[in-house]
C-alpha cells in the first residue's frame, strides 16, 4: 500500500460522515492506490448520498479504482433501494473491458436486485470470455428469479469452469427450472460443490431416491455428508441407512446419518430425544451481561496475530455487514483488540473454549482500559463450542474465525457452518482465514510440511481441501463468494448467508 493510499485510509476507517468530503477530493489524487482506497472508504461510511461519487469513479482510467467503485455501491446501498442512476452505471459496469470490474459489477447487481440487469446479465452469462464473470452472472440471474436465463444456464452445466457449474446448478435450483434430465449428469462433476448444488436441486425435483443412495458412497465426504442430510426424507430404507452409517469413516458424514435415523424415529412415534437448549442467552449488546474484566497481566501475544492482523483488517475493511462481529477461538486475544480499534461501529463478541485463552482476551481488555484507550465495543469473552447445538450468542451480522480448522478434528469444520447458519442474519458473512489446500493441492511446499507436523501432533489435525470445506458450507445455506489470496501461503475465505 502507498503512502497516500495509507493516508486515505486512516481517514476511512474513522467512518465519520465528516470526512466525506476529504475522501471525494481523494477520489481525484494523483496515485491510483489512494483513488481505489478513497472508494473503498466512501462504502464505508454506508451512505447512499454518496453514490454519485462513486458512480464518477467507474469511469477511471484504472481497472482496480473501477472495481472498488463498483463493490463500494454495493456496501453503500446494500439493504436499500437502488437509485436508478446507480443502477444504470452498474449494468454499464457488465461491458467494462476488465473483467475483474465485471464480475464484481455481476456481483453487485444480484446482491442489490437490480432488476434492470437481467438483459446485461444473460449476455454477460452467455457470451463472457471470462469464467468468473459468467459464474457471478449466473448467480445473480438466480438470485433475481430470470426464467428466461433457463437456457443459458443449461448450456452453462458443461462449461470447463467449475465455479460456472457451481452457480449454473443453484440458479437452476432457484428458479424451479425443468432441469432434472440435465443436473442429473453433474451429480458426477469433477467438482464437489458442483455435485452438492446438483444433488440439492435433483434431490427435490425426483421421486427416485437413487440419486441420494449414490451420493452416500461419494468419494467426497461433504457430499455423502449432504445425501445424509437428504436421506431423512426420502424413501431410502433405514436398513440402507444403517448399514451406510457402519461402512462411514468420516465423522461429519455419520453425524447426519445419525440425525437422519434419528428423525425417522421421532416420526414413527418414538420418544423425543433431550432438548439441548440452554438457559436463557445474554444479550450481546448489554455489557453488564457478561460479568467483570480481566487481568492485565494475563495478557498474551502472538507473534502470527500481529503479522497478518493488518492484512486480515483490510480484507475485513470493506466487506463487514452491519451488526455484531462473534470470533470463533480467538485465542490469545491479539485479533480482538486490534480489529475493535480498527472498526470501532462494530460490537466484537470473542470467544474460545480454552479457558486460559478467555482469560488474555479479558487481559486485553482490562490492559486497554488501563491504558486510556478502552475496548469499550469488545464484550467480555465467552466460552464457546463450535460443535454445540446452541452458542452463547442469537445473533450476529458477521463470524470471523482464523486459524482454527486445521488444528482441530473434522467435525469443528461442519459445527462451524452450521452454527453461523443458525445466527448469522440473512446477508451476513463468515470469514475463515488459514491455510487450504485447493482440489486436494497444497499451495506451497511449506503448507504441505505444516500438514505433516499438524498429523503427526493428531492425526484427527490437517489443512483442509477448499473444496470439502465449501460444500459443507453450501449445504447449510452459506455460500462462497470470494476467496483472497493472502502473505505466507494463507487465504480468506468469506462465505454469505443466503
Amino acid at each position: 500500500m502507498t503512502e497516500r493510499a495509507e493516508a486515505v485510509r486512516r481517514i476511512g476507517i474513522r467512518r465519520d460522515p465528516a470526512d466525506a468530503p476529504a475522501l471525494r477530493a481523494a477520489l481525484g489524487d494523483a496515485d491510483p492506490a489512494a483513488r481505489a482506497m478513497a472508494c473503498r472508504a466512501l462504502g464505508w461510511q454506508r451512505d447512499p448520498r454518496l453514490a454519485p461519487d462513486l458512480i464518477g469513479a467507474l469511469t477511471d482510467p484504472e481497472p482496480d479504482v473501477r472495481d472498488h467503485a463498483v463493490r463500494a455501491l454495493g456496501v453503500c446501498l446494500g439493504g436499500r433501494s437502488t437509485p436508478p442512476a446507480a443502477a444504470a452505471a452498474l449494468i454499464d459496469a457488465l461491458a467494462d473491458p476488465d473483467p475483474i470490474v465485471r464480475a464484481s459489477a455481476a456481483r453487485t447487481c444480484g446482491w442489490l436486485e437490480v432488476d434492470g440487469a437481467r438483459p446485461a446479465l444473460r449476455a454477460r452469462l452467455s457470451d463472457d470470455d471470462s469464467g468468473p464473470v459468467r459464474a457471478e452472472a449466473a448467480h445473480a440471474l438466480g438470485r433475481l428469479g430470470d426464467a428466461q436465463s433457463t437456457p443459458a444456464l443449461l448450456a452453462a452445466l458443461g462449461a470447463p469452469h467449475a465455479g460456472l457449474r457451481h452457480h449454473a446448478a443453484r440458479a437452476l435450483g432457484l428458479l424451479d427450472a425443468d432441469a432434472l434430465a440435465h443436473l442429473k449428469p453433474c451429480l458426477a462433476d469433477p467438482d464437489a460443490e458442483v455435485r452438492v448444488a446438483a444433488l440439492r436441486v435433483v434431490a427435490r425435483l425426483a421421486d427416485d431416491p437413487g440419486p441420494i443412495a449414490a451420493a452416500l458412497r461419494d468419494p467426497n465426504p461433504g457430499v455423502r455428508a449432504t445425501a445424509a442430510i437428504l436421506a431423512a426424507d426420502s424413501s431410502i430404507p433405514d436398513a440402507a441407512l444403517a448399514e451406510a452409517l457402519a461402512a462411514e469413516p468420516h465423522p461429519e458424514a455419520r453425524h447426519h446419518l445419525v440425525r437422519a435415523l434419528i428423525r425417522r424415529g421421532e416420526r414413527s412415534g418414538a420418544p423425543d430425544p433431550p432438548d439441548p437448549r440452554s438457559p436463557a442467552m445474554p444479550d450481546p449488546a448489554d455489557p453488564a451481561a457478561f460479568g467483570p474484566t480481566g487481568d492485565p497481566s494475563h495478557r498474551r501475544s502472538a507473534p502470527a496475530a500481529e503479522r497478518n492482523r493488518g492484512p486480515i483488517a483490510d480484507v475485513l475493511a470493506d466487506r463487514l455487514p452491519p451488526g455484531p462481529v462473534l470470533e470463533i477461538a480467538a485465542g490469545s486475544g491479539t485479533h480482538t483488540a486490534f480489529f475493535a480499534h480498527r472498526f470501532p461501529d462494530h460490537v466484537w463478541l470473542p470467544t474460545d473454549l480454552d479457558p486460559d485463552a478467555l482469560a488474555s482476551i479479558e487481559g486485553w481488555r482490562a490492559a486497554a482500559a488501563a491504558e486510556g484507550r478502552p475496548l469499550d465495543n469488545v464484550r467480555p469473552a465467552q466460552r464457546l463450542d463450535v460443535c454445540a447445538d446452541v452458542w452463547p450468542v442469537e445473533s450476529a451480522g458477521a463470524v470471523f474465525c482464523a486459524n482454527m480448522i486445521h488444528i482441530a478434528p473434522w467435525a469443528a469444520t461442519p459445527g462451524l457452518m452450521s452454527g453461523a447458519a443458525r445466527i448469522l442474519t440473512p446477508g451476513g458473512r463468515l470469514f475463515l482465514y488459514g491455510p487450504f489446500r485447493f482440489d486436494g493441492r497444497f499451495t506451497a511446499p511449506s503448507n504441505a510440511r505444516f500438514d505433516g507436523w499438524l498429523k503427526a501432533q493428531d492425526p484427527r489435525f490437517g489443512v483442509r481441501d477448499l473444496g470439502e470445506v465449501s460444500a459443507v458450507a453450501a449445504e447449510r445455506g452459506l455460500a462462497r463468494i470470494e476467496v483472497i489470496a493472502m502473505p505466507a501461503n494463507n487465504h480468506v475465505i468469506v462465505f454469505e448467508r443466503r
